[in-house]
């Protein structure tokens, strides 16, 4: 079976570098697609983390956020928990940069159909 719709983006920005962020990740890089991956976490927080990204080319930045940490991304991936009200999130708005949540990043990869329960406790 073969993807339902194509990704449209070939440079994301992943905010959010915890386990699902991560998985955003990896599922881009595995498609060929450039990645920047933004935490306001410091990075002594990540160290196992950057030792791996180095072998996987992604971009990424700790720490307090830069004003252009967006530059020359077309889309950004927001993880669970982030605000829309966050600053960067706003930024990405403001550019009209959709911003996707994890679940529609995985339907463009998916060949299978999917089912989704929702709600609180969903």
């Amino acid at each position: 079976m073969t993807k339902i719709r194509p990704f449209p983006y070939s440079r994301v920005c992943v905010f959010g570098a915890a386990r699902s962020g991560v998985g955003a990740m990896h599922l881009l890089r595995h498609h060929n697609i450039e990645v920047t991956l933004v935490d306001e976490r410091p990075a002594m927080e990540f160290r196992s983390l950057i030792r791996r990204l180095r072998r996987s080319y992604v971009t990424a930045h700790f720490g307090p956020i830069k004003e252009d940490v967006l530059r020359g991304c077309q889309a950004i991936v927001l993880s669970p928990g982030i605000p829309l009200t966050h600053p960067l999130v706003q930024q990405a708005m403001d550019r009209d940069l959709p911003i996707i949540s994890e679940v529609e990043l995985a339907s463009y990869f998916a060949c299978a159909p999917i089912v989704a329960i929702t709600g609180t406790n969903g």
